[in-house]
């Protein structure tokens, strides 16, 4: 983390991380519309919700776990393609590269860490519908699914991550012990309150921004008054900055 002092105290340029899935994708959006979907096509009936508190297709809708694969297997292709970025997600990464933050993310994109032919098409696709959504970032990672959260917490410590947002409960529970976490909240993860959670990315952007300045001193008048004109000058142009940096509406 860089870290420079001005006027107004000490701005921090961070190095920050996001998951891909769950959080520039609304990943229960997905789980809900298509699983139902699947389900009642599949056994001929209104498939309902059973249980939120699981990313899990299966538990999700209260049937044999056998059924996950064909699942993927039916809406996969359709999701690496086709899934909708979150609102703002893009622009606010953009935003904070602008501001001289360090963007990475962090996936277990299922069969992307793979060094074959499937992992190497699923990396394509990926850095498509990166490229197609307009997302910024300064280095991407792939890590397994079976050991997620020990492989994202691994490369927080290595690349001295500041702050990861990330969805999943059992990543966050490693990643949390290395660096700080904002959860994107859903109803899998509804198990940590403790922290802070995102409904959006303004949200996000709110909750990164509140630590990019640091000691923030807003002068009084009195203070002011015994400033240089250049020094004054140095000083509006960065409460000026501070207050345009502030998030979105």
């Amino acid at each position: 983390m860089q870290v420079k002092k001005t006027l107004t105290g000490y701005e921090t340029n961070k190095k920050i991380a996001f998951d891909i899935d769950g959080v520039l994708t609304d990943f229960e959006w997905f789980l809900n519309v298509y699983g139902n979907r699947f389900f009642s096509k599949r056994y001929h009936v209104n498939a309902q919700l059973v249980g939120c508190t699981t990313n899990k297709i299966p538990d999700r809708f209260g049937y044999p776990q056998g059924d996950e694969k064909l699942f993927y297997i039916r809406y996969l292709f359709w999701y690496i393609r086709k899934m909708p970025i979150r609102e703002n997600a893009a622009a606010v990464i953009h935003l904070l590269r602008e501001q001289g933050n360090s963007v990475y993310l962090i996936t277990a994109r299922v069969l992307a860490d793979k060094e074959n032919i499937l992992g190497k098409i699923m990396r394509q696709y990926l850095v498509r519908w990166l490229k197609r959504n307009h997302v910024e970032y300064d280095g991407i990672y792939y890590v397994s699914v079976e050991n997620s959260a020990e492989d994202k917490r691994k490369i927080c410590e290595k690349e001295k991550i500041d702050i990861m947002v990330e969805d999943d409960s059992d990543n966050i529970e490693e990643i949390r012990n290395v660096c700080d976490v904002i959860c994107m909240d859903a109803d899998y993860n509804n198990n940590y309150k403790e922290i802070k959670r995102a409904l959006d990315f303004g949200e996000v952007y709110k909750y990164i921004h509140e630590q990019r300045y640091h000691e923030l001193k807003v002068l009084s008048y009195q203070e002011r008054e015994k400033m240089s004109h250049d020094k004054l000058s140095l000083y509006f142009n960065e409460l000026y900055n501070y207050y345009k940096s502030l998030p979105f509406d």
